[in-house]
């Protein structure tokens, strides 16, 4: 086998919380469809997904690791700061997303995106806040998915 092919890529889903980590980890997995899943703990807070799957006839294998809670308001959860690499860039406001997907590439990680669920009718104060949200992140340059559920 092509040793390129073995090659896990790890990705990391940092969450305001649990449920929005898991709902970013189900979506990639409703959309790869992998053929292998592994689902264990890492701590008592980290949950690490690895998966494996076929895309245009290459094989994938993905590491998935969930960080619920941010490190935020003087809070020292994770090792690193991934609201850091926002502020520096141009983000001005202490309002996070729900979700920032990173990619690890040895020791530095990029980020590829930053996403708001929104289950709410878009109106008063919870439309400023995550209007704000995403005018921040925006400034920054990075890509910031909105996604709105409407119900039928």
């Amino acid at each position: 086998m092509n040793k390129k092919q073995d090659t896990m890529e790890h990705f990391r889903i940092h969450g305001d919380n649990i449920v929005e980590c898991e709902r970013v980890a189900q979506i990639i997995l409703n959309e790869t469809n992998p053929f292998k899943i592994s689902i264990r703990l890492k701590s008592l807070s980290v949950v690490l997904y690895e998966i494996s799957f076929k895309y245009l006839g290459k094989k994938n294998n993905w590491k998935l690791e969930l960080l619920p809670g941010f490190n935020k308001s003087n809070r020292k959860r994770w090792d690193t700061d991934i609201f850091s690499v926002f502020k520096s860039n141009g983000s001005f406001l202490e309002e996070t997303p729900d979700v920032v997907i990173s990619k690890i590439h040895n020791d530095y990680e990029e980020i590829l995106c930053a996403m708001e669920f929104c289950s709410a009718l878009q109106a008063g104060n919870q439309a400023w806040q995550r209007s704000g949200r995403a005018y921040s992140i925006g400034l920054t340059g990075c890509p910031y998915i909105y996604i709105a559920d409407f119900v039928r």
